[in-house]
């Protein structure tokens, strides 16, 4: 499965204490398989922020998200989960 991160500069290590724990669920490494929506995240960070638009490719696999990780898998489409942004 292919995911992106778009950032204001280069990531070579996920580094979650680097999250800001104010996003919609909490701290973490937000990804998406939406490239313009990384895209546009990249766009706007930078320019609030400063530095460089940045697009990030990761390749997951699926196999993970039956792993010990933590991950939220939203469907295509908008649900009340996320407009209320609860676990």
């Amino acid at each position: 499965m292919i995911l992106y991160h778009g950032t204001n500069n280069d990531i070579e290590v996920i580094d979650i204490t680097k999250s800001l724990c104010h996003k919609d669920f909490g701290k973490g490494f937000y990804l998406t398989p939406d490239r313009g929506t990384a895209v546009r995240m990249a766009q706007k960070k930078a320019r609030l922020f400063e530095g460089t638009p940045t697009l990030i490719t990761y390749e997951m696999d699926t196999d993970a998200l039956r792993s010990d990780l933590r991950v939220k898998v939203f469907p295509k489409k908008a649900c009340v989960e996320w407009l209320v942004g609860s676990w």
